[in-house]
């Protein structure tokens, strides 16, 4: 195994493992109160998984210009069917689902013109209630750890050492950029 692959290993069983895919577990676990549907910390979970899911798209980007600001060419990559990683419909609503619900609960906190809940995984990703569409949390949730999951076991089964090398060298860049940040502000 070569140094490329045990550091993204080492990347997913412990920065993802424990932090990531702990708190979506445990925001998963707290359900909305069933008289009113509310305080089921869906915002702050699609919120985290917003995050995940554009750091992941820039982690396998492809794209020498590749940026970590460039939302929507992220998530086109992470939901792209080359990948394989998420159902087909995710490439196809990539945009819709950037501009109208991660946008609007990433920039204003809450969607425009749509809502987040947690529908249950049996539900489709997007669902309409009352003409309203509604992101499905737990939906997207579940094929986001699916996601994470089989980008972890191709790496680590030998068949994406590409992958494992287009990652590490966008961790490199991250925790550069991260280390001028911190140079500019201390």
């Amino acid at each position: 195994m070569n140094r490329e692959v045990k550091r993204v290993l080492q990347f997913f069983n412990n920065e993802i493992k424990d932090y990531v895919i702990g708190d979506l577990d445990r925001l998963s676990a707290i359900r909305p109160d069933k008289k009113t549907g509310l305080r089921g910390c869906s915002i702050p979970q699609a919120m985290l998984i917003f995050a995940i899911l554009d750091l992941f798209g820039y982690l396998v980007n492809e794209d020498p210009n590749v940026s970590k600001k460039a939302t929507l060419k992220n998530y086109k990559v992470i939901f792209s069917a080359k990948l394989g990683l998420f159902p087909a419909h995710y490439e196809k609503e990539a945009k819709k689902n950037v501009e109208l619900f991660r946008h609007g609960v990433m920039h204003q906190f809450f969607a425009k013109a749509s809502g987040v809940a947690k529908l249950t995984q049996d539900m489709p990703l997007i669902h309409l209630i009352d003409g309203t569409p509604y992101l499905n949390v737990d939906r997207l949730t579940e094929d986001t750890i699916n996601a994470i999951r089989q980008l972890r076991k191709r790496i680590e089964n030998g068949c994406c050492d590409y992958l494992a090398k287009q990652i590490n060298k966008h961790l490199d860049k991250l925790a550069e950029d991260d280390f001028k940040e911190l140079d500019r502000h201390f």
